[in-house]
């Protein structure tokens, strides 16, 4: 053994009162390993949560798009959560009246078919508010008195009586 080195001591200098740690080739290789392991197992950690985060942060951006769309009134189809009993009322079980009803220029077949789906339904009375001025009030009120005469009533503008014609069954 050289001078100031025992059996414990192998890799060490003694130089007056300091220890040097000679550097040899198998204290490189662990600090090596050391060095990388400790620095790449971290790195390696911080990017799989960077991954994972992005991963998060890119599905919630592509759901929140998915939901941002808005559907048109024949796309939506929303899903019941009542459940029921179903009881389907076909025919009213008294005479009833549509206060609210649109038809615009009917044909007489048009009216026919109206006052027969009334009859199925047991309506009694409908109010039609797309009456009009003029010459196509005159011709809708036709269509309908002359198919069905105590079905249309209509009062002129200014009447004490409202200028809109109720469309009924007599």
């Amino acid at each position: 053994m050289g001078i100031g080195m025992d059996s414990r001591s192998r890799g060490n200098a003694l130089v007056g009162r300091y220890v040097f740690t000679i550097v040899t080739t198998r204290n490189f290789m662990r600090l090596r390993r050391t060095v990388t392991l400790g620095i790449a197992i971290p790195v390696a950690i911080a990017a799989l949560l960077l991954a994972r985060v992005h991963a998060r942060a890119l599905q919630q951006d592509q759901s929140a798009k998915k939901f941002s769309q808005v559907p048109t009134v024949e796309e939506y189809q929303p899903k019941s959560t009542l459940v029921t009993k179903e009881h389907k009322v076909e025919r009213a079980k008294f005479p009833f009246i549509d206060i609210h009803s649109h038809h615009w220029n009917p044909t007489a077949e048009e009216v026919d078919r109206l006052v027969r789906e009334m009859d199925t339904i047991n309506l009694r009375v409908m109010v039609n508010l797309s009456g009009g001025t003029g010459e196509q009030l005159r011709q809708t009120v036709a269509t309908m008195k002359g198919r069905h005469p105590a079905m249309a009533s209509a009062r002129r503008r200014g009447s004490s009586r409202t200028s809109r014609r109720v469309a009924r069954k007599g």
